[in-house]
């Protein structure tokens, strides 16, 4: 009976170290011949040392990435880094080899590492894509969360159509897509233009994945966090919980609109997002607002801007207040607007609160001003879309009433 007992404990012993092994998931780093990994795009040069993986920016190549072999859909992957602040980096996740060029690169989301002081670490880039789809305008928190000159935690989510990013356990980015749902990772060095940085480093360790028991280490999302959802026509229980609804009859939005399209009413403060896509050349805009006399109406313009390079004022382009006010890209001042092609799904989110409008385009701020310096505006307002050419197409309309 004592023997019994004694091998009944060894093998329960066993069985918990081995599930205790098989939980703390797959260190990436383990093998010093990097076996789980290949270079892929550039060739900018990868060592590792002491289970300190560099990566050394080199002149004349492209990005380069350090590559799984394997691909991967749903996991949660840990990692530490650290990166000159001259440079910048990123993680690819569910990513992809393209040709480019007669050359190699990677398609795919890129969390992002950005040490400059525009600060968009652990944001969500997609790389030869649709560029910035989840920056950190919206989060100012997350701004502060990375930090140079030491090492910095990254956690990231990957499961079904949701990744989320953690950086020194500050949430920075909360993304529903189905864009790409598997595939590789892999660790970048940016390609440089000046030779004063050739030699520069990124380095990464402890890269930990975990495949199994994903339930057991999400991290809880704040029921205040910031989300940004590209599910056609889909309301999220985090939107539902913060207030967001569909107007009835919304839905489905999917024929071409010609003409006016109602979008619904409003009633003081409110916020309204929406997709568009026009045809190439064409424009159309969005009115949230009239005046008491109904003369002047607060309309948020639309156009072709690639297309359309000959319009001379520039507050007919997207983003504007339609020929009042023009926009800019307030998030990010060195750059321009993050304009998308004209066939691709671009992203509108209006807030009018406590006497203020911002506009927004593709989740960065283009215009914010004071309604007063406009006009004395209703109360209450029907929202518009109007079609200004052969036809347009709308999808995941949605409210939030203040």
């Amino acid at each position: 009976m004592q023997l019994f007992n004694f091998n009944y404990l060894f093998l329960l012993l066993v069985l918990i170290l081995l599930g205790c092994k098989k939980d703390v998931g797959i260190n990436l780093l383990e093998d010093a011949s990097l076996s789980l990994w290949e270079t892929r795009g550039g060739d900018a040069e990868y060592t590792i040392e002491n289970a300190v993986l560099t990566g050394h920016a080199k002149m004349g190549t492209a990005n380069t990435f350090l590559c799984t072999k394997e691909t991967y859909k749903n996991f949660i992957l840990d990692f530490q880094v650290s990166i000159d602040p001259r440079l910048n980096s990123g993680v690819q996740i569910r990513s992809y080899p393209i040709q480019v060029n007669d050359g190699e690169a990677i398609k795919g989301y890129q969390v992002e590492i950005d040490p400059s002081d525009r600060a968009w670490s652990g944001g969500i880039y997609e790389e030869n894509g649709r560029g910035w789809i989840h920056n950190l305008a919206h989060n100012e928190a997350g701004r502060s969360a990375f930090r140079n000159g030491v090492w910095n935690s990254y956690h990231i989510e990957a499961i079904d159509e949701s990744i989320r990013v953690w950086v020194n356990g500050v949430n920075t980015a909360n993304l529903l897509d189905t864009v790409t749902t598997a595939g590789i990772i892999g660790l970048q060095v940016h390609s440089i233009s000046d030779e004063q940085l050739a030699g520069t480093m990124v380095q990464w360790k402890d890269i930990q994945l975990r495949t199994e028991n994903l339930e057991k280490h999400r991290v809880k999302l704040s029921e205040d966090a910031f989300e940004i959802n590209l599910l056609p026509n889909n309301l999220s229980s985090h939107e539902i919980a913060q207030g967001w609804s569909i107007p009835k009859g919304l839905l489905s939005s999917k024929n071409k609109l010609t003409g006016q399209f109602q979008l619904g009413n409003v009633s003081g403060d409110f916020e309204l997002k929406l997709e568009y896509r026009i045809n190439k050349g064409e424009a159309a805009s969005i009115e949230y607002g009239k005046s008491l006399d109904g003369k002047t109406t607060l309309e948020y313009s639309i156009l072709d801007d690639m297309n359309v390079p000959s319009v001379e004022m520039n507050n007919q382009k997207t983003g504007g207040l339609l020929g009042k006010m023009q926009a800019m890209n307030l998030s990010n001042p060195e750059r321009a607007k993050p304009m998308r092609l004209y066939n691709q799904w671009s992203q509108v989110h209006i807030i009018r609160k406590d006497g203020n409008v911002q506009h927004w385009l593709n989740n960065t701020l283009v215009l914010d001003y004071k309604i007063k310096d406009v006009a004395d505006v209703t109360s209450n307002s029907q929202l518009i879309f109007r079609v200004k050419g052969t036809g347009a197409y709308l999808r995941s309309i949605k409210h939030k009433q203040y």
